[in-house]
């Protein structure tokens, strides 16, 4: 057996081992690329639903038609947050529901029923309590 063969063999696998490293190292590298990416979405997203709760439980619980610069305001705090700085929020009251959207990585819209003592009143009368 030529000796001169065994160790070009052993140079080659030393090489073998770096590439492979470098293989490895990128998958993992990308893969935990992804994974902040995705975190970073949720992020956004409950923020947003967070912010648009909010807003629109103000609405509810006052007692005069919202405030003009409601909207404004939770944008603001909204695009005050990491990674939403593109966001968009929409607030509006009919009758004695609230609605609004907000738009960040999704859109997402609630309806809240506002409170409303005569209708519950109507209904017990009407069960006869």
């Amino acid at each position: 057996m030529n000796k001169g063969t065994a160790s070009e063999k052993c140079f080659s696998l030393e090489g073998s081992y770096t590439v492979e490293a470098a293989l490895v190292m990128s998958v993992s590298l990308f893969f935990i690329a992804a994974l902040l990416t995705g975190i970073f979405e949720v992020h956004s997203r409950v923020v947003g639903n967070m912010a648009l709760q909010e807003g629109l439980e103000q609405c509810i619980y006052t007692e005069e038609k919202i405030p003009e610069d409601l909207e404004d305001k939770k944008l603001q705090s909204l695009r005050a947050f990491f990674r939403c700085g593109d966001a968009e929020l929409k607030l509006g009251q009919s009758g004695n529901k609230a609605f609004g959207d907000v738009e960040t990585a999704v859109r997402t819209e609630i309806v809240i029923k506002g409170f409303d003592p005569e209708s519950f009143l109507r209904l017990l009368a009407a069960a006869g309590v």
